[in-house]
């Protein structure tokens, strides 16, 4: 299954660098470390021809670079292995790929892969290490580092049923004093989570692209509201750009996002594009949207097919009932049945229109509402949920 050849040949170690950490560069030809060298890398770098003895005897922080020629789905499904037999703390791949397509996006999110750059590139390569070192994993095994921020994607297969009300509900319902939510808005082009909060912002997803994206430029993105303490990454406002946004950059800036938030919310599109295919397969907890009508709850249901064809597992997601009215049209009992998961019900309620036109999330303008303890207590499931797990 595994391509061995070469295995038993003394892999190149170039002469120690001072500082910085240890770089593992699984090729066989060489091409990756000479450029690392050449560059003049500030890495400690180490060449081998398998990924088993680049992972082998990992005693401290070290990243693992796959080369185009060991980017095969052996080797992803060898890492995937090792990872679930014995974890390694400190460990990160980065994968160098000739051709960066959707299916192998999945393949390095399954795998636990930190990044997929291209070999074109003069600097996506070490542009990528050195994220991976401004992320602070080197301090990891010194001093445990917070839990990373849980990763929720709000989605429904059926427009206009309210997952930005629900999307920017979640964020805002915080436990005050902690560091605020992130709110993302991946509904591209056609995203309202700015106006839903009272936006006009000056930058958007589509500024949040590029390898060289870090944590100081990302900060500088954000919109706050000034009705709640959550930050919020609108969708850009004009078509051309959404077209210039991949699901690697969406990925890329999530996985920041989630360094320095105890939640972020992603809000998606209503169709499984690469972009949302890529938030559902990465997020921690899927929030499912309905209404109760019989035509929401069969799109939800062919929906949740899909999702499950694709992988992705019952307990990571929660069908939430929106605009429940007082006599629905499907008893939230039925609706369970036919879809084999549990549902939450949110009350329809007149505050969330009330609050929408003032630009404050229902929860923060109208705390004691139905609608909101409803909310609230979807939050506060989600957060059960992840203790649990």
């Amino acid at each position: 299954m595994f391509n061995r050849a070469g295995r038993d040949r003394e892999p190149h170690t170039p002469p120690e660098r001072e500082s910085g950490p240890r770089v593992v560069v699984v090729e066989t030809h060489g091409a990756i470390m000479e450029r690392l060298m050449a560059h003049g890398a500030e890495f400690k770098l180490d060449q081998v021809n398998h990924v088993d003895d680049a992972i082998k005897g990992v005693l401290g922080p070290t990243i693992v670079v796959l080369g185009p020629d060991a980017s095969t789905s052996a080797t992803l499904d060898r890492i995937e292995e090792l990872a679930e037999l014995s974890p390694t703390p400190g460990l990160t791949v980065i994968l160098v790929a000739n051709k960066i397509t959707t299916p192998l996006l999945r393949r390095a999110l399954r795998a636990g892969i930190s990044d997929v750059v291209s070999p074109t590139s003069q600097t996506d390569l070490e542009d990528a290490i050195r994220r991976v070192v401004a992320r602070s994993a080197w301090h990891q095994l010194a001093a445990p580092q917070e839990q990373r921020g849980r990763l929720i994607a709000v989605f429904s297969p059926k427009g206009g049923v309210g997952t930005t009300t629900v999307a920017v509900n979640l964020a805002a319902s915080s436990t005050p004093g902690g560091a605020p939510n992130v709110v993302v808005d991946a509904d591209l082009p056609f995203g309202d989570v700015a106006i839903s909060l009272g936006l006009e912002p000056a930058n958007s997803l589509a500024d949040a692209t590029g390898s060289d994206l870090d944590m100081p430029r990302l900060a500088t993105l954000f919109a706050t509201p000034k009705a709640v303490d959550i930050r919020a990454l609108a969708a850009p406002s004009e078509p051309s750009q959404a077209e210039m946004i991949s699901a690697h950059d969406v990925l890329h800036t999530l996985d920041l996002c989630c360094e320095i938030a105890p939640m972020v919310v992603v809000d998606t599109a209503s169709a499984f594009d690469d972009i949302t295919l890529a938030v559902l397969e990465a997020a921690d907890d899927i929030v499912i949207v309905a209404s109760t009508d019989l035509s929401a709850i069969k799109n939800v249901k062919i929906a949740l097919q899909t999702m499950r064809q694709l992988g992705l597992s019952d307990s990571r997601m929660h069908v939430v009932l929106n605009r429940v009215p007082a006599r629905p049209e499907l008893r939230a009992a039925d609706i369970q049945r036919v879809l084999g998961l549990p549902t939450t019900s949110i009350p329809e309620d007149a505050a969330v229109a009330k609050a929408a036109l003032h630009g404050v999330p229902v929860v923060i303008e109208a705390p004691k509402a139905a609608v909101s303890r409803a909310l609230t207590r979807l939050r506060e499931n989600l957060l059960h949920a992840e203790l649990t797990l």
